[in-house]
């Protein structure tokens, strides 16, 4: 048995103004919640701040950042699949490149008491989502400051095609990831203004490379496993969320063997078996808006004569004030 090990973080929305709610995320909790929470965060972020995309819960961040840490000696690496930020703007940027860039100076937080991930001595790979594409807060695409501060980290290969190989005992394991996030406003569905916010599109040049970067370690890399990540969920996942052409995605993994995909955005964390391929959903990390809590996950890639695949999944548990196992999948 060969074993790699990684820890899946997604959907982090760092963000200058934490805990700001999104006033499409209020609706369906209880009155007094939304109550409460209008009057508080209209306070310090203004009414205005009500129609700008949801960011994230410092506290759970540094819960992400202490679990990290706790696992740095059992894990190979820790991979980042999109929405690292809550927008392209360089001041959310700023806070996501804390994160992941400046050192710690008291185990897990820098000096100034921020969470990061810089000093476990960990490898980190991370990509861009839609979030982390947006050139304002009205998620206009598409931004490009995200590749240019997180360059270091992203092991591109094209402008949307990344990949990077571990060995161990002489086996091979390869992730490639691409960035299917809307190029413009066009490729959303109607009304588009609202729709871009969530969708992204499968653009045929960007699938190419995806599976030229593919064929290449095949080539290269002899008896090489292979793991795809994205950013967006390739199934139906309704329409504000929606990976359009995600079947072109589906049939490109069938026809090149792919039986794993990694991937986040929908802040559901779920497994879920399409055609021959296992999909990993991961839920939402830190981020204020989502489903069941913020969960983080601890993936295994046992590898012999195929790729086996187990995921650990943990979820806050504000009392306890750290993340508690769930479920393995």
């Amino acid at each position: 048995m060969t074993l790699f090990s990684y820890i899946h973080l997604s959907d982090l929305h760092l963000c200058q103004q934490p805990l700001r709610k999104n006033a499409v995320s209020l609706w369906g909790r209880r009155w007094n919640e939304v109550i409460d929470t209008i009057g508080e965060q209209r306070k310090q972020w203004g009414f205005s701040s009500f129609f700008l995309p949801a960011s994230f819960d410092p506290e759970i961040a540094k819960g992400v950042a202490q679990f990290c840490a706790d696992w740095r000696d059992g894990v190979d690496g820790i991979i980042i699949t999109g929405d690292l930020a809550t927008t392209g703007l360089a001041i959310d940027i700023g806070v996501a490149e804390q994160f992941v860039k400046e050192p710690a100076a008291f185990a897990h937080l820098t000096q100034s008491r921020t969470p990061t991930i810089a000093s476990l001595g960990l490898p980190i790979h991370l990509f861009a989502g839609n979030h982390d594409r947006y050139v304002n807060n009205g998620a206009k695409p598409f931004s490009n400051y995200f590749d240019f501060i997180f360059k270091d980290y992203m092991d591109l290969k094209t402008s949307c095609v990344g990949s990077w190989t571990v060995e161990k005992n002489d086996r091979h394991l390869a992730f490639v990831h691409a960035d299917f996030s809307l190029s413009m406003r066009l490729g959303a569905s109607f009304p588009r203004r609202a729709m871009a916010y969530g969708q992204g599109r499968v653009y045929v040049d960007v699938l190419d490379e995806l599976r030229a970067e593919t064929l290449r370690l095949r080539s290269d890399v002899d008896g090489v496993q292979i793991v795809w990540l994205i950013h967006f969920a390739p199934y139906e996942c309704g329409s504000s969320l929606q990976l359009h052409d995600h079947q072109r995605l589906i049939d490109a993994s069938r026809a090149l063997g792919i039986k794993v995909i990694l991937c986040g955005h929908t802040h559901e964390a779920l497994v879920k078996t399409v055609a021959s391929q296992t999909i990993y959903c991961a839920g939402s990390s830190c981020c204020v808006d989502n489903a069941g809590g913020c969960m983080v996950h601890v993936v295994d890639f046992d590898l012999d004569e195929a790729i086996d695949v187990t995921r650990s999944t943990y979820v806050w548990n504000e009392n306890q004030d750290e993340f508690v196992f769930l479920r393995s999948d």
